[in-house]
């Protein structure tokens, strides 16, 4: 994981946390909120 994230150039100590979500205001913060939580990962999809 560090090798992953070193490679990646991404900032270092940037969070969900401290992001600034009025610079981009197409990204909802809510959904991203919800994405964070990895509940969809546990849910099956049902057909």
């Amino acid at each position: 994981m560090r090798t992953s994230l070193k490679l990646s150039n991404l900032p270092v100590g940037q969070t969900l946390e401290n992001f600034d979500f009025a610079f981009q205001p197409a990204i909802g913060r809510s959904r991203i909120d919800t994405l964070a939580t990895c509940a969809w990962a546990g849910r099956r999809r049902r057909s």
